[in-house]
């Protein structure tokens, strides 16, 4: 079977090393089950990679995981501690930041704005200080840090988001999620529609992510993105993992190519 093994639908047992334990999540929208006994453990320090065919509920997972919505059945554990149904703010001060398909950023504010606003503490509804104030030099040097990490002159620091091109704002998008305290970055489609140069530059951060000893874990459709930056990969379909392997692994096997590849 080409290494493979069909993933368990018991619940699993947490290890010292795994930093996220998902264990026989469900979740249903009017009577179509989209997380079918959902069973998967992401390895601290790791690059993991969600992949499945539209549908699958890879998205649903990661709004599961961050408390944007609430599994019907199901645990979720980060390290030891039970994180399921935390409300988002009390997950993300837990160590878990991300991004989202679809880049949400506030048009009025500047790229510096964002990233200033992302280093505040969270609550329940908004951040503390919907505009962020400008005195906080630790806050101004780390944004200045960040946004030299991922290449961004000097010149976009005052631009509005609405005068960004689409790769400035996956960007800014990454930039705001690395920036949070973290150790666990989810990332859903992070290279999406930019071109070559950001997509090297968003490669670059992830590895360095992994380097650094966090966990990141994508979602992603590009399988030469995914062979360039995988430890691992889990194929999702019909709600539930069907596989998990190697980039070369999933490519060779038989039952993924036909749910995910469509051979």
């Amino acid at each position: 079977m080409n290494g493979f093994k069909p993933f368990p639908t018991h619940v699993l047992h947490i290890s010292s090393v795994m930093i996220l334990s998902i264990n026989n999540v469900c979740k249903r929208f009017d009577g179509n089950e989209i997380l079918s006994s959902c069973c998967l453990e992401i390895e601290q320090g790791k690059i993991s990679v969600l992949i499945g065919p539209n549908g699958a509920g890879k998205t649903t997972l990661f709004d599961i995981i961050t408390g944007f919505l609430k599994p019907d059945r199901g645990q979720i554990f980060l390290q030891e501690k039970d994180i399921t149904n935390k409300p988002s703010y009390q997950i993300a001060r837990l160590g878990i930041a991300r991004t989202f398909q679809k880049v949400r950023l506030f048009t009025y504010l500047t790229m510096l704005d964002h990233l200033l606003m992302a280093q505040l503490e969270q609550d329940d509804f908004l951040y503390k200080n919907l505009i962020p104030r400008k005195d906080n030099p630790a806050h101004i040097e780390k944004a200045n840090a960040m946004m030299g990490e991922l290449r961004v002159g000097k010149d976009l620091y005052a631009t509005l988001v609405t005068e960004l091109s689409y790769g400035q704002r996956k960007l800014l998008s990454l930039a705001m999620a690395m920036i949070k305290p973290h150790r666990l970055l989810l990332l859903d489609e992070p290279v999406a529609g930019v071109n070559q140069t950001v997509r090297e530059t968003i490669i670059e951060q992830i590895k360095k992510e992994a380097k650094r000893g966090d966990t990141v874990l994508l979602i992603e459709h590009d399988m030469h993105f995914i062979s360039a930056i995988a430890d691992k990969v889990f194929v999702l379909d019909g709600g539930s993992v069907i596989a998990e392997g190697s980039p070369e692994e999933i490519k060779q096997n038989k039952r993924v190519l036909k749910a995910y590849l469509g051979d």
